[in-house]
Protein backbone atom coordinates (compact mmCIF):
# COMPACT_ATOMS: atom_id res chain seq x y z
CA UNK A 1 0.00 0.00 0.00
CA UNK A 2 1.25 3.50 -0.81
CA UNK A 3 0.98 5.99 2.07
CA UNK A 4 1.24 9.73 2.50
CA UNK A 5 2.51 11.23 5.74
CA UNK A 6 0.71 14.41 6.80
CA UNK A 7 1.61 16.00 10.12
CA UNK A 8 2.64 12.65 11.52
CA UNK A 9 -0.48 10.80 10.32
CA UNK A 10 -0.18 8.12 7.64
CA UNK A 11 -2.99 8.21 5.07
CA UNK A 12 -3.42 5.55 2.34
CA UNK A 13 -3.38 6.83 -1.21
CA UNK A 14 -6.34 5.50 -3.20
CA UNK A 15 -5.62 3.16 -6.07
CA UNK A 16 -5.68 4.58 -9.55
CA UNK A 17 -9.24 4.88 -10.80
CA UNK A 18 -10.07 3.34 -14.15
CA UNK A 19 -11.05 5.42 -17.15
CA UNK A 20 -14.17 3.25 -17.44
CA UNK A 21 -15.35 4.04 -13.91
CA UNK A 22 -14.53 7.73 -14.31
CA UNK A 23 -16.71 7.80 -17.42
CA UNK A 24 -19.57 6.00 -15.64
CA UNK A 25 -19.24 8.25 -12.59
CA UNK A 26 -19.62 11.30 -14.78
CA UNK A 27 -22.69 10.01 -16.61
CA UNK A 28 -26.18 11.09 -15.55
CA UNK A 29 -27.58 7.82 -16.94
CA UNK A 30 -25.44 5.32 -15.02
CA UNK A 31 -26.21 5.94 -11.32
CA UNK A 32 -27.22 2.30 -10.74
CA UNK A 33 -24.11 0.93 -12.44
CA UNK A 34 -21.94 3.34 -10.45
CA UNK A 35 -23.57 2.17 -7.20
CA UNK A 36 -23.16 -1.46 -8.20
CA UNK A 37 -19.45 -1.02 -8.95
CA UNK A 38 -18.95 0.78 -5.64
CA UNK A 39 -20.68 -2.18 -3.98
CA UNK A 40 -18.56 -4.81 -5.74
CA UNK A 41 -15.14 -3.22 -5.45
CA UNK A 42 -13.36 -6.26 -6.88
CA UNK A 43 -14.84 -5.50 -10.30
CA UNK A 44 -14.18 -1.77 -9.95
CA UNK A 45 -10.57 -2.48 -9.00
CA UNK A 46 -10.14 -4.94 -11.88
CA UNK A 47 -11.10 -2.21 -14.32
CA UNK A 48 -8.30 -0.08 -12.86
CA UNK A 49 -5.66 -2.76 -13.48
CA UNK A 50 -3.04 -1.56 -15.93
CA UNK A 51 -3.11 -5.00 -17.56
CA UNK A 52 -6.85 -4.91 -18.32
CA UNK A 53 -9.68 -5.63 -18.82
CA UNK A 54 -10.37 -2.54 -20.88
CA UNK A 55 -13.88 -2.87 -22.35
CA UNK A 56 -17.27 -2.80 -20.64
CA UNK A 57 -20.89 -3.02 -21.76
CA UNK A 58 -22.46 -0.30 -19.60
CA UNK A 59 -26.21 -0.60 -18.93
CA UNK A 60 -28.04 2.61 -18.11
CA UNK A 61 -30.46 3.07 -15.23
CA UNK A 62 -33.30 2.34 -17.67
CA UNK A 63 -31.65 -0.95 -18.61
CA UNK A 64 -31.46 -2.05 -14.97
CA UNK A 65 -35.12 -1.12 -14.47
CA UNK A 66 -36.12 -3.12 -17.56
CA UNK A 67 -34.30 -6.18 -16.19
CA UNK A 68 -36.19 -6.31 -12.88
CA UNK A 69 -38.98 -8.65 -14.09
CA UNK A 70 -36.42 -11.05 -15.57
CA UNK A 71 -34.79 -11.22 -12.15
CA UNK A 72 -38.10 -11.60 -10.32
CA UNK A 73 -37.78 -8.22 -8.60
CA UNK A 74 -40.81 -5.98 -8.13
CA UNK A 75 -40.38 -2.34 -9.15
CA UNK A 76 -40.96 -1.29 -5.54
CA UNK A 77 -38.02 -3.48 -4.47
CA UNK A 78 -35.58 -2.26 -7.13
CA UNK A 79 -32.99 -1.32 -4.50
CA UNK A 80 -32.62 -5.01 -3.54
CA UNK A 81 -30.81 -5.57 -6.84
CA UNK A 82 -27.69 -4.14 -5.21
CA UNK A 83 -27.95 -6.67 -2.37
CA UNK A 84 -27.97 -9.79 -4.57
CA UNK A 85 -25.18 -12.26 -3.89
CA UNK A 86 -24.71 -12.67 -7.63
CA UNK A 87 -24.30 -8.94 -8.34
CA UNK A 88 -20.57 -9.41 -8.84
CA UNK A 89 -21.18 -12.19 -11.37
CA UNK A 90 -23.62 -9.98 -13.26
CA UNK A 91 -21.15 -7.08 -13.36
CA UNK A 92 -18.26 -9.32 -14.44
CA UNK A 93 -20.43 -10.58 -17.30
CA UNK A 94 -20.49 -7.02 -18.66
CA UNK A 95 -16.68 -6.80 -18.84
CA UNK A 96 -14.90 -8.33 -21.82
CA UNK A 97 -11.79 -10.32 -20.96
CA UNK A 98 -9.35 -8.87 -23.46
CA UNK A 99 -5.82 -7.50 -23.37
CA UNK A 100 -6.80 -4.41 -25.38
CA UNK A 101 -9.90 -2.30 -25.82
CA UNK A 102 -12.55 -3.63 -28.19
CA UNK A 103 -14.16 -0.81 -30.17
CA UNK A 104 -15.97 -1.32 -32.43
CA UNK A 105 -17.51 -4.60 -31.39
CA UNK A 106 -17.35 -7.26 -34.09
CA UNK A 107 -19.49 -10.36 -34.55
CA UNK A 108 -18.44 -13.48 -32.67
CA UNK A 109 -18.14 -14.95 -29.20
CA UNK A 110 -16.27 -12.99 -26.56
CA UNK A 111 -15.12 -14.32 -23.21
CA UNK A 112 -16.17 -12.20 -20.25
CA UNK A 113 -14.40 -11.67 -16.95
CA UNK A 114 -17.20 -13.79 -15.42
CA UNK A 115 -15.90 -16.74 -17.44
CA UNK A 116 -18.87 -17.38 -19.70
CA UNK A 117 -19.00 -16.17 -23.28
CA UNK A 118 -21.31 -13.52 -24.69
CA UNK A 119 -22.19 -13.50 -28.36
CA UNK A 120 -21.89 -10.30 -30.39
CA UNK A 121 -24.04 -9.89 -33.49
CA UNK A 122 -23.87 -7.09 -36.04
CA UNK A 123 -26.73 -6.69 -38.51
CA UNK A 124 -26.22 -6.05 -42.20
CA UNK A 125 -28.61 -3.10 -42.24
CA UNK A 126 -27.59 0.20 -43.84
CA UNK A 127 -27.09 1.35 -40.26
CA UNK A 128 -25.76 -1.78 -38.55
CA UNK A 129 -27.30 -2.75 -35.22
CA UNK A 130 -24.92 -4.31 -32.69
CA UNK A 131 -26.25 -6.64 -30.02
CA UNK A 132 -24.58 -8.56 -27.20
CA UNK A 133 -26.41 -11.76 -26.30
CA UNK A 134 -26.31 -13.51 -22.93
CA UNK A 135 -29.06 -15.56 -21.26
CA UNK A 136 -31.80 -13.63 -23.06
CA UNK A 137 -31.77 -14.47 -26.77
CA UNK A 138 -32.97 -10.94 -27.57
CA UNK A 139 -29.64 -9.63 -26.31
CA UNK A 140 -28.89 -6.04 -25.42
CA UNK A 141 -28.69 -3.39 -28.13
CA UNK A 142 -25.65 -1.14 -28.12
CA UNK A 143 -26.90 2.43 -28.43
CA UNK A 144 -23.51 4.16 -28.39
CA UNK A 145 -19.83 3.35 -28.06
CA UNK A 146 -16.90 5.49 -27.01
CA UNK A 147 -13.22 5.41 -26.21
CA UNK A 148 -13.11 6.84 -22.69
CA UNK A 149 -9.47 7.51 -21.98
CA UNK A 150 -6.60 5.52 -20.56
CA UNK A 151 -5.61 3.72 -17.39
CA UNK A 152 -1.84 3.58 -17.47
CA UNK A 153 -0.95 3.46 -21.16
CA UNK A 154 -3.96 1.47 -22.39
CA UNK A 155 -7.14 2.91 -23.89
CA UNK A 156 -10.53 1.83 -22.56
CA UNK A 157 -13.91 1.59 -24.27
CA UNK A 158 -17.51 1.65 -23.07
CA UNK A 159 -20.51 0.34 -25.01
CA UNK A 160 -23.82 1.68 -23.68
CA UNK A 161 -27.07 -0.33 -23.66
CA UNK A 162 -30.46 1.02 -22.57
CA UNK A 163 -32.91 -1.84 -23.16
CA UNK A 164 -31.83 -4.43 -20.56
CA UNK A 165 -28.76 -5.76 -18.78
CA UNK A 166 -26.66 -8.76 -19.71
CA UNK A 167 -27.27 -11.82 -17.57
CA UNK A 168 -25.08 -14.92 -17.56
CA UNK A 169 -26.92 -18.13 -18.35
CA UNK A 170 -28.15 -19.85 -15.15
CA UNK A 171 -27.44 -23.53 -14.47
CA UNK A 172 -30.79 -24.80 -15.76
CA UNK A 173 -30.45 -22.91 -19.05
CA UNK A 174 -26.91 -24.17 -19.61
CA UNK A 175 -28.06 -27.75 -19.02
CA UNK A 176 -31.16 -27.43 -21.19
CA UNK A 177 -29.07 -26.16 -24.12
CA UNK A 178 -26.69 -29.11 -23.87
CA UNK A 179 -29.20 -31.90 -24.46
CA UNK A 180 -26.60 -34.38 -25.67
CA UNK A 181 -24.94 -34.14 -22.28
CA UNK A 182 -27.62 -33.20 -19.74
CA UNK A 183 -31.02 -34.24 -21.14
CA UNK A 184 -31.55 -36.72 -18.30
CA UNK A 185 -30.76 -34.07 -15.69
CA UNK A 186 -33.11 -31.58 -17.37
CA UNK A 187 -35.90 -34.18 -17.54
CA UNK A 188 -35.44 -34.84 -13.81
CA UNK A 189 -35.61 -31.13 -13.01
CA UNK A 190 -38.75 -30.84 -15.14
CA UNK A 191 -40.44 -33.52 -13.04
CA UNK A 192 -43.47 -32.33 -11.09
CA UNK A 193 -42.56 -31.46 -7.53
CA UNK A 194 -39.10 -30.15 -8.31
CA UNK A 195 -40.17 -26.68 -9.37
CA UNK A 196 -38.47 -25.13 -6.34
CA UNK A 197 -35.17 -26.76 -7.25
CA UNK A 198 -35.50 -25.61 -10.86
CA UNK A 199 -36.33 -22.08 -9.72
CA UNK A 200 -33.34 -22.12 -7.40
CA UNK A 201 -31.11 -22.76 -10.40
CA UNK A 202 -32.61 -19.88 -12.41
CA UNK A 203 -32.36 -16.11 -12.42
CA UNK A 204 -35.39 -15.53 -10.19
CA UNK A 205 -33.82 -17.08 -7.10
CA UNK A 206 -33.03 -13.87 -5.25
CA UNK A 207 -29.45 -13.90 -6.48
CA UNK A 208 -28.39 -17.04 -4.60
CA UNK A 209 -25.18 -18.67 -5.81
CA UNK A 210 -25.07 -22.46 -6.09
CA UNK A 211 -22.51 -25.11 -6.92
CA UNK A 212 -24.09 -28.00 -8.79
CA UNK A 213 -22.63 -31.48 -9.30
CA UNK A 214 -24.25 -32.13 -12.67
CA UNK A 215 -24.38 -35.79 -13.75
CA UNK A 216 -24.22 -36.35 -17.49
CA UNK A 217 -26.46 -38.72 -19.40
Amino acid sequence: MRVLAVAGVFLPLSAAQSAVFTHIEGSADHATLESALNKVTAVKDALADANGPFTMVAPTDAAFTAALPELGIAAADAATLLDRADLGEILKYHVLSTTAKVNPLTAGDMTTVQGMTATITVSTDTTPVTKVVGSNSAGVTISSSADVGTTGSEEHAVHVCTDRILLPKPVYQVASEATSTFSTLVAALDTAGLEDVKTGLGLQNGGALHTVFAPTN
